[in-house]
């Protein structure tokens, strides 16, 4: 894990994925508009399953920006399990 963490260190343009997960993790922070926090996703990706980010994503994209106004922040309220009584 801290190779990974070493690697975007010097900015997530730089960063080069070695794997699925790494790719998974930085087309999900791009789509969330939200790259400067790569290394988060990839770390969210040591506790949730793929399918389950992209459950959050799917529920995220279609409910849009929330009150904080990020589609990520939107993304990490639909993973925490705020939104468990809706379709996710």
């Amino acid at each position: 894990m801290t190779d990974i963490l070493d690697r975007i260190a010097t900015g997530p343009r730089q960063f080069r994925p070695r794997s699925v997960t790494d790719y998974f993790a930085l087309r999900l922070a791009t789509k969330l508009r939200d790259v400067e926090h790569l290394g988060a996703y990839l770390q969210l990706l040591q506790h949730h399953s793929v399918s389950t980010l992209a459950a959050a994503f799917r529920y995220a994209a279609k409910q849009g920006a929330n009150e904080a106004g990020t589609l990520s922040s939107t993304f990490l309220n639909a993973l925490s399990g705020e939104h468990q009584d809706d379709e996710f």
